[in-house]
């Protein structure tokens, strides 16, 4: 459902997971935590991690329905 294509922008994948809510959710929530210290004008901070880390987990932890693909 996403693919990494060169050339691409963060909000290029936004768009694109506009249709799953919890994955933009918590992609948007990695972004808003990323690019500000990507670009240098914040530092990265533990919390900046957690707050990153804890939006990954809400938006991509596998569901059963992923499990029995795997299978």
């Amino acid at each position: 459902w996403i693919r990494y294509r060169r050339g691409l922008t963060v909000h290029d994948y936004l768009r694109v997971l506009r249709s799953r809510p919890e994955q933009f959710a918590g992609f948007r929530e990695v972004v808003y935590v990323f690019e500000p210290v990507e670009y240098g004008r914040r530092p990265a901070t533990e919390p900046l991690f957690a707050a990153a880390l804890a939006g990954y987990q809400q938006g991509f932890q596998p569901t059963p329905a992923d499990a029995e693909r795997q299978l």
